[in-house]
């Protein structure tokens, strides 16, 4: 494995900015460590049209907080690849953390129709479930609160919390 720093990485990408090396980057740039790359880099895997670096950089502006920009992205993904099971995957976890559990019930849904992988899906899937009924009573800003305090927190979000709020 390669231990690159990102300023190298970032001299390659931009002498030879394929598909792979804008994906290499992407990945390397996950954790928002410089946001002036992640939007230079991010803008250019848009234009690639390629779903593996669409994909980098969907979980890239994920990790960024960047939430909007990996929905556009990867539905610019699913346009390419409308049977990626892992672009739907992604999909489903942004429209959750966004707050629209619904939705990312049914895209995580068709995310295991696609061949994502099981194991990693299912409790996103169970999460979703289990947080439609808050964002029906509550809306989809007390999904998001639930799924970024379960995130900060390491824990699962449970149906107790998730349709009561309470979070002791």
């Amino acid at each position: 494995m390669s231990h690159e720093s990102i300023d190298d990485l970032y001299a390659r990408w931009q002498r030879n900015p394929s598909p792979v090396e804008t994906a290499q980057l992407c990945e390397a740039l996950r954790g928002g460590r410089r946001p002036d790359l992640v939007e230079i880099v991010g803008t250019h895997a848009s234009q690639q049209g390629d779903v593996k670096a669409l994909l980098a950089a969907a979980r890239m502006y994920v990790d960024s907080g960047r939430l909007d920009n990996a929905q556009t992205v990867l539905v610019a993904a699913g346009r390419i690849a409308p049977r990626e099971g892992e672009v739907y995957r992604w999909l489903g976890d942004v429209l959750l953390r966004r707050g629209d559990a619904e939705r990312a019930e049914k895209v995580l849904d068709k995310a295991l129709e696609f061949g994502a992988d099981r194991a990693g899906l299912l409790p996103l899937i169970d999460r979703a479930r289990a947080l439609v009924p808050t964002q029906q009573a509550a809306g989809p800003t007390a999904v998001a609160a639930a799924v970024a305090d379960a995130a900060v927190h390491g824990r699962p979000v449970l149906p107790t919390c998730a349709t009561t709020g309470d979070r002791r």
